[in-house]
């Protein structure tokens, strides 16, 4: 616990107000660096350059001595400054002892109710015991998802431990730089470094990951370099060419650092291992004492009775002055460096995932989806890449759609347990039903059905809002309003089955099904912006359409967007032995650095002031583009002139600068000014794009099926033709014309995939 974190707790402990306690603390230097309470109290004095000074900070003194209750406060600080917090817990660590752990040390229970020890990882291998870190990486079941998928719809059995890791288009994607998804390597600085490294094997792979970490870093040029053109490298030592040609002349992993120890100096492996735990534990003193056993030879110390003979490097042939220069860069590097073995284990991993996606894009995609179902940034993520690899993203449907999302024909289906406040459970009774007994005709019935399972009116109304009951061929208005009367009639045609009364329902009674003949009531379908705002309220994302899609064109003129500041806090991925992630953006994010010039183009979709603690106010909104949400931040200065023009649902361009740190928090751009759009200019000057609609409908407009899809076209009236096939005759409907592209997601749930086509004219 630091000084000022103790005197802050103490005084919480004690009910002194938050402000009072800050107040001390503000007299306390800003870095404390070493410096205890006692040091800047006076009351002990620091050792510098060999003599005894003073730290006191008078002020603080001063305070101390002047207030009982603050010298109080400071007394008990000083009692448990430098003790633990609170307690943690290893995210995969395992200790491993051939007797009850508890008879060698402390256990506590956490809070999770799980047994934890108390003492930490360096104590634990001090008295013997073994610990393991045994990682969980959700990427495994990416990819066990995957292949069930594959075999479930083609047949092909993938088996990767019975085929190779050199299939040459895999690498020729991660090449190329599009490893969305792709383990470890979908960081933008990672496919930068794929893009000029252009790997062609997993050895390749294997020593990217290892390289791509802080230390290692500054390798990567002289790496790219050397494989490009292997014939530069020069050897010093044969043994150097022996352990170091498979990663071009550069030291690469901590087993290259052993084999060098062992094979040049002639060291023991277990020798060779403590020179590397020495390394990366960055003993200093040890390794001084070390370097002489290298270079010269003597007697390593295995352990405390036992000296082993070391011959060292000269006697083994190498220069004196080279020895020393290599035994130097192990050292630095040591204290990076990363084993062979994890790195291995990771780029199968990111082979394999590269590969699935590479042949087998939307199965892949959608195991990634189904096992983030319930973040919603990352669901977002996938399914625009996936728009931008011209697969189609089809809305939930009741009665295609699965629990989670699905491979539906050419496309991907949204699944219903993306929709908030529908649960997993209740959804695979929908679904079960529906495979038992059939589609569902109609929302009546789709309540009969169900409502002996616990259908609840939020769980309703939100499949409403998303479109699940868009099929129907009813507007989402209609259903919305005639729910709360059929949701009452079915709960009475429950009781009256379950008391064995008879019904309205009752076929046999009335000579029809009465459900069929519910009268729904006669109302305006609502506008488009409001339809994908409930859209998004449920679903998190846009199912049917983007209130921007009118303005791509000028939304594309913009160089960075949300998608790119976004990248600067991204989710910290698993990455190796709790090594933070390194991010270098790519392409025109590169220029997003704290305190840069950004314009951003969007809709604003919220904004207010909120007044600070010395009275003054600032501003706070969200801009919202194709990609995702950016925060904007309003200064005191600023918000008189900028907030009047942050109104909800207006279009704009953002000038400011970027706020980012990289401590976690998520970037923002502090606004200097909002240029307000003309809405009535769509395309930004660009003539927007028509199109032809193509329906394939057996019986044509003589079809049952032709009045949902003429419902359809009256609630999307738009300049576009129609084009029914029915058979082989090609028919273009004369006096009906319709928005293609507003139409297009309910003529793909009413007529399927393979019957709806837009072209352009």
């Amino acid at each position: 616990m630091a000084a000022k974190q103790a005197i802050k707790d103490v005084g919480r402990v004690l009910n002194i107000p938050f402000s009072e306690m800050n107040a001390v603390t503000a007299l306390m230097p800003k870095m404390m660096g070493h410096d205890t309470i006692e040091n800047i109290l006076g009351v002990t004095l620091v050792k510098e350059d060999d003599q005894m000074v003073s730290h006191e900070v008078p002020e603080f003194r001063q305070l101390y001595e002047s207030n009982p209750q603050i010298k109080k406060i400071v007394d008990y600080a000083i009692q448990i400054e430098g003790m633990p917090r609170q307690t943690g817990l290893h995210a995969a660590g395992v200790i491993i002892c051939r007797d009850p752990i508890s008879e060698h040390a402390p256990l506590s229970y956490n809070a999770d109710k799980k047994i934890a020890c108390q003492y930490n990882m360096t104590q634990i291998e001090a008295l013997g015991m073994l610990k393991m870190d045994f990682l969980g990486l959700r990427n495994l079941t990416d990819i066990k998802k995957a292949c069930d998928l594959v075999e479930k719809r083609t047949g092909r059995k993938i088996d990767f431990y019975s085929m190779g890791y050199d299939d040459a288009e895999v690498y020729k994607m991660i090449s190329d730089g599009d490893t969305h998804a792709v383990f470890q390597l979908e960081n933008e600085g990672m496919t930068g470094f794929m893009k000029n490294l252009r790997p062609d094997c997993i050895e390749d792979l294997i020593a990217g990951i290892s390289l791509y970490r802080p230390g290692p870093m500054k390798e990567i040029p002289t790496f790219i370099a050397n494989k490009k053109n292997n014939k530069n490298v020069k050897y010093s030592h044969p043994v150097l060419k022996q352990n170091l040609e498979n990663t071009y002349g550069v030291m690469v992993y901590q087993e290259q650092v052993m084999n060098i120890c062992r094979d040049l100096a002639g060291y023991s492996m277990g020798g060779a291992d403590n020179v590397r735990r020495m390394m990366s534990k960055k003993k200093t003193e040890l390794l001084e004492a070390e370097e002489k056993n290298f270079v010269y030879g003597g007697l390593y110390k295995k352990s405390a009775s036992e000296l082993v003979p070391v011959p060292g490097a000269i006697a083994n042939g190498m220069d004196e002055k080279d020895a020393k220069e290599l035994f130097a860069k192990m050292k630095e590097f040591g204290k990076y460096a990363f084993n062979k073995s994890h790195a291995a284990a990771y780029a199968v991993v990111a082979y394999q995932t590269a590969y699935l996606k590479r042949y087998y894009l939307k199965e892949f995609m959608v195991s990634v989806l189904n096992n983030r179902i319930t973040n919603i940034g990352q669901r977002k993520n996938h399914l625009n890449y996936l728009k931008s690899k011209g697969v189609r993203i089809l809305p939930p449907d009741i009665n295609r759609s699965e629990v989670g999302f699905s491979v539906d024909g050419d496309g991907v289906r949204v699944g219903l347990a993306a929709i908030k406040g529908v649960g997993t459970g209740i959804m695979e009774e929908i679904i079960n039903e529906r495979n038992a007994h059939g589609l569902y005709k109609n929302l009546p019935e789709f309540l009969e059905r169900l409502v002996a399972v616990g259908v609840n009116s939020r769980l309703v109304e939100n499949l409403i809002f998303a479109g699940a009951f868009d099929s129907f061929g009813h507007a989402r208005s209609v259903l919305q309003q005639s729910f709360p009367i059929l949701r009452d009639q079915a709960v009475a045609e429950m009781k009256a089955r379950s008391s064995s009364q008879l019904s309205m329902f009752d076929d046999d009674m009335l000579g029809l099904g009465a459900k069929d003949l519910f009268k729904y009531p006669d109302i305006p379908e609502w506008n488009y912006k409001d339809k994908l705002r409930m859209e998004k309220e449920v679903a998190g994302i846009y199912l049917t359409g983007h209130p921007l899609e009118k303005y791509i064109d000028k939304l594309s003129e913009f160089k960075i967007n949300s998608s790119d500041i976004a990248q600067l806090s991204a989710e910290r991925s698993e990455d190796m032995e709790g090594e933070e992630p390194l991010s270098e953006l790519s392409g025109s994010a590169k220029e997003l650095v704290d305190k840069a010039s950004v314009k951003l183009g969007g809709m604003i979709i919220s904004a207010e002031k909120r007044q600070t603690k010395n009275g003054s106010y600032i501003g706070q909104a969200r801009l919202e583009d194709m990609d995702g949400t950016v925060s904007l931040m309003i200064s005191s200065s600023k918000i008189n002139s900028v907030m009047p023009k942050l109104k909800v649902d207006k279009l704009v361009t953002i000038l400011g600068k970027l706020a980012y740190k990289d401590d976690g928090r998520e970037p923002s751009v502090w606004v200097d000014d909002v240029i307000e759009w003309d809405e009535s200019d769509e395309t930004g000057g660009e003539k927007k794009e028509q199109y032809n609609i193509y329906l394939k409908i057996d019986g044509g407009v003589d079809s049952d099926i032709y009045d949902l899809v003429a419902a359809v076209f009256d609630k999307y009236p738009g300049k576009d033709p129609i084009y029914i096939q029915n058979g082989k005759v090609l028919q273009k409907l004369s006096d009906i014309t319709a928005d293609a592209k507003m139409c297009e997601p309910e003529l793909l749930n009413i007529l399927g995939v393979h019957s709806v086509k837009i072209g352009k004219r």
